[in-house]
């Protein structure tokens, strides 16, 4: 008897729910998506961890989820809309966590990872380790995360940055990235996407403007292609040096665009973008 496949949601973190999934995965050796509102339910190497899922449209048939059982845990329909599963095939039922433990057995090994985790990994790996300059954007993630002083947050919109971020930011901790409209938090790093379309309102982020750095501690960086050519050493020195001042900053970051053409040939157009107008 095989588990299903299990997606675990924001409204499961909000709940309070992420102590007994973590366990479950421990206990029946099962592995878990998250959405990008459960981000960090498992640190990024964790073996339970089997990526985020949601963000490009061809995440759903990556994932192994065509023609399959799938048990949605705390899963909104902002999140992974009941319609594209449908549209695959997918044979989904929202669950309790108490309805989990039961539907779920014991594995004889670890769940693997599936062709969504791999084929990212694979994108991923070497755009981490690359020093080449404009900067591109999952190293500019990966930077982040690593640097994140504890306790910090990563305050992300749904947008282009937004999605690197969703697609590439290796969580330690729960709660380190947010999605969504902004939200005046102190020790917050407020990533925002300078593309032209972001000028205008969307329904997730009404306002135009950018996020105000007016807390200490509380600090913007705008990604843009014309922003300044920053080495990953001098990026860091100066988000430093910006948390070290606790007078907040607005830092400008020039990324390389084109590195999402890699993501688009892997898993499909990025959703987000779509949403919000941009067309790759």
């Amino acid at each position: 008897m095989s588990n299903p496949v299990v997606v675990i949601g924001g409204d499961a973190v909000a709940a309070g729910d992420a102590p007994v999934l973590r366990q479950l995965a421990m206990q029946r050796r099962v592995g878990m998506f998250n959405t990008f509102a459960a981000k960090g339910l498992f640190a990024w190497n964790d073996p339970a961890h089997l990526g985020t899922i949601g963000l490009q449209a061809d995440d759903l048939d990556l994932a192994g989820i065509s023609d399959t059982e799938v048990l949605l845990v705390g899963v909104s329909d902002d999140e992974i809309g009941r319609d594209w599963l449908r549209s695959v095939g997918a044979l989904w039922r929202d669950v309790t966590v108490a309805e989990l433990d039961a539907s779920l057995v014991v594995n004889e090994v670890p769940t693997p990872r599936p062709a969504l985790y791999e084929a990212l990994a694979a994108v991923c790996g070497p755009m981490y380790t690359s020093d080449a300059v404009p900067m591109n954007p999952a190293r500019a993630a990966a930077d982040l995360a690593a640097w994140l002083p504890d306790g910090g947050v990563v305050q992300a919109r749904r947008d282009v940055a937004g999605f690197w971020l969703g697609r590439t930011l290796p969580t330690r901790t729960l709660g380190s990235i947010r999605f969504g409209p902004d939200s005046a938090q102190h020790a917050a790093i407020h990533i925002v996407s300078d593309h032209p379309t972001a000028d205008h309102p969307t329904a997730d982020h009404p306002h135009a403007d950018h996020p105000h750095a007016d807390h200490p501690h509380n600090i913007v960086e705008v990604w843009s292609a014309d922003g300044p050519l920053l080495t990953a050493g001098e990026r860091i020195a100066r988000l430093q040096r910006a948390i070290e001042g606790r007078d907040g900053a607005v830092l400008q970051l020039g990324i390389d665009v084109g590195a999402l053409d890699a993501f688009v040939a892997v898993a499909g157009r990025p959703l987000w973008p779509r949403l919000a107008g941009f067309v790759v």
